[in-house]
């Protein structure tokens, strides 16, 4: 066919070259709430083939299937050649999502995404976004990992329950500097012993969790009562220099 070998574009069996990424320049709410919802149910590897390596990264089927279907066309929104991939072992049910692109996951592995229920983290970056973008990270997290339900009056609430408690911590840090309310993390001990497959154990976890909500916190709250409680030595801690400035002579005599 004459054709020029320096320009084709050779990828591995499974594998579609990178001009069928359509990634964002910049975070989106669609991607942040895609990259949010694999922190909960998604993963990545490398698989090593007879024709080279082969990269990939999905999520593993749910039992809703709106959710499945919302992230499964989301992943499609950014890689268009996205496939579902059905269990065939035994004592499975659920099948996987998944796309093959080496510079997916590179994108995905340079943005802090971690495979392993106890490695994964909110990476800083999300730290120092937008209030939509971090609202839309969290909200992913939680259609793959909470429990979700609302109250009469409309209220979204969502309890967040993991075994890895630094992406817990994260959690709730990332959703309070939105000025959500959120409560306390709490933590239980579940019992194994019972068989969840055959010749497959359930051993003994610990879990943690938050619950969330759509309530936005006030800026300020009235008074209710002063209470008197009694005299005790405070201690006047200064700088000397910047924003908070009392003076070198000031600063040096209290400390």
């Amino acid at each position: 066919f004459n054709l020029d070998e320096e320009k084709l574009i050779y990828v591995n069996k499974n594998e579609q070259n990178d001009e069928n990424l359509y990634l964002p320049n910049y975070v989106t709410e669609d991607f942040a709430r895609l990259f949010g919802f694999l922190l909960g149910d998604g993963y990545m590897r490398t698989k090593i083939q007879d024709n080279g390596t082969c990269y990939i990264l999905g999520f593993a089927e749910g039992e809703h299937e709106e959710i499945n279907q919302k992230y499964f066309n989301l992943l499609k929104q950014f890689y268009g050649n996205t496939k579902y991939a059905p269990e065939n072992r035994e004592n499975r049910r659920y099948g996987k999502y998944r796309a093959s692109n080496k510079t997916l996951v590179a994108t995905f592995e340079k943005l802090g995404f971690k495979s392993g229920a106890h490695n994964k983290r909110i990476p800083e970056w999300v730290f120092s976004e937008r209030d939509e973008i971090k609202k839309a990270l969290i909200e992913g997290l939680a259609d793959a990992d909470g429990t979700n339900r609302y109250t009469k009056a409309g209220t979204w609430f969502s309890t967040i329950e993991l075994c890895n408690k630094n992406l817990i911590e994260d959690i709730k840090e990332v959703w309070d500097s939105i000025g959500y309310c959120s409560g306390l993390i709490k933590s239980r001990c579940n019992k194994g012993g019972f068989i969840k497959a055959e010749n497959r154990q359930i051993k003994e976890t610990k879990s943690y969790s938050v619950t969330i909500s759509d309530y936005v916190l006030k800026d300020s709250e009235n008074i209710l009562n002063v209470e008197y409680y009694g005299e005790e030595p405070v201690y006047d801690i200064g700088v000397k220099y910047g924003e908070h400035d009392r003076s070198e002579e000031r600063f040096s005599r209290n400390a």
